[in-house]
């Protein structure tokens, strides 16, 4: 399961004085503040502070505020959750895509328990659970060789036994997701990775 918090608005600024060392000036310590005047009226004047290593223009440095205020105002979701082996590739800075039915509230990704060639290029995939999908949707899963395969669905389709064009066959239990034309994953920024125990891991990430 996936658990979501959101940021403290105590943490969050309206505005923000971003420091400079001005290379018009002898490079002698400068700054600069940038607003936001809809965060203003959200939650008030609150002011944060900025550094840029190497920031030597008032232009760069009024970017980096801006950066920081839009990252804060946007980036305001955080997302825990429990995994297996796979958790010890993940690296702090990846950009994951998660698919969660509960909040989706549609079937949007599982496992696969079987595969089978169909010839032609084709393979049937034998899922854990019925799923609902209709032309010009996707469905994605991992090949035997670690090769994310993405599958067109050309026809209309309800049912747990699916065969897509694809290339190569899974493992059992390999994952796969559904990409619909209203529905697909969020992206989140892993932030935190913590070995709980043996081949398990707990994973923090940012709304991305």
């Amino acid at each position: 399961l996936f658990e979501y918090s959101g940021t403290a608005l105590k943490t969050r600024h309206s505005a923000v004085i971003s420091y400079f060392n001005d290379a018009n000036n002898l490079y002698k310590r400068d700054s600069v503040i940038y607003e936001d005047a809809d965060l203003i009226a959200q939650i008030g004047y609150k002011v944060g502070e900025i550094s840029p290593i190497g920031c030597t223009s008032r232009a760069q440095a009024l970017r980096s505020a801006k950066w920081l205020l839009e990252t804060e105002k946007k980036q305001t979701q955080s997302v825990t959750f429990k995994t297996g082996h796979r958790g010890g590739f993940l690296t702090l800075g990846t950009v994951i895509k998660i698919f969660d039915d509960y909040k989706a509230g549609a079937r949007m990704s599982g496992r696969i328990l079987s595969s089978a060639d169909a010839g032609g290029g084709n393979v049937t995939l034998n899922l854990d659970q019925s799923i609902t999908v209709a032309s010009g949707d996707k469905l994605l899963y991992l090949n035997s060789d670690g090769v994310l395969i993405t599958c067109n669905i050309t026809s209309s389709f309800t049912g747990a036994s699916i065969t897509v064009a694809g290339s190569g066959l899974p493992v059992d239990y390999a994952v796969f997701a559904v990409i619909t034309t209203s529905l697909e994953g969020q992206l989140y920024k892993i932030i935190q990775v913590v070995e709980e125990a043996t081949e398990k891991y707990t994973v923090v990430a940012l709304e991305h």
